[in-house]
């Protein structure tokens, strides 16, 4: 059995090792990606068509889940249908990418779901071909924009009845998604703590 634990060990420690160096962001390392999934409580799955359905909206319980890959093929297959699904997009090369979904049912009864996309891409200039691609789509909405050791946009929508997050982050190769939707201003815990260990600024700042 301790030979089993220290095997596992060791695997865990080669594959964040791997991830760190796929990613071009230590900001948006495998390593802080895993201590969010943790912080969380999402189980880590292969399932890459469970995932798929989760953020397409076509689940309907409670969902605590995540997946991370360092391995080109599956990087490029969560990219393609996960994200690209509609081929919207530009069929970029992607080197690493995980996903982190959360759909929780709050004290009142209702849902709250959010979700964080990761992107590694083969360069910088595809990572910002998308990023730009991406915001622009937002290009009617008013949105806060910035730029120091990462770039970014934010978005926020809030009333009575609902509350809307979304932010993108750009830093070398790798471009982050974030995304939520709730009812209260502290009703996020994964947009939250993913902000929190990859040091940005959340989207909940530009609420009032």
């Amino acid at each position: 059995m301790n030979m089993l634990k220290k095997t596992a060990s060791g695997i865990m420690v080669l594959v964040l090792l791997l991830g760190n160096s796929a990613c071009s962001s230590k900001r948006f390392s495998f390593e802080n990606i895993k201590d969010v999934a943790e912080q969380c409580g999402l189980e880590e799955t292969d399932d890459v068509g469970r995932l798929a359905k989760d953020i397409y909206g076509m689940q309907d319980y409670n969902e605590l889940v995540y997946i991370a890959t360092d391995k080109p093929a599956k990087a490029q297959k969560i990219y393609d249908e996960i994200y690209n699904k509609s081929n919207t997009y530009p069929k970029a090369e992607v080197k690493a990418a995980a996903v982190m979904y959360s759909n929780v049912i709050n004290g009142e009864g209702k849902a709250i779901s959010e979700y964080a996309l990761v992107f590694t891409f083969k360069n910088s200039r595809k990572a910002a071909e998308f990023y730009n691609k991406t915001e622009e789509e937002f290009k009617i909405l008013d949105r806060e924009k910035g730029k120091n050791k990462y770039e970014y946009f934010l978005i926020s929508g809030h009333n009575d009845q609902v509350t809307t997050l979304y932010g993108e982050y750009l830093e070398g190769k790798t471009v982050v998604l974030l995304s939520g939707s709730g009812y209260k201003k502290n009703d996020f815990t994964l947009v939250d703590r993913f902000c929190r260990e990859a040091d940005v600024k959340t989207p909940e700042s530009l609420i009032k």
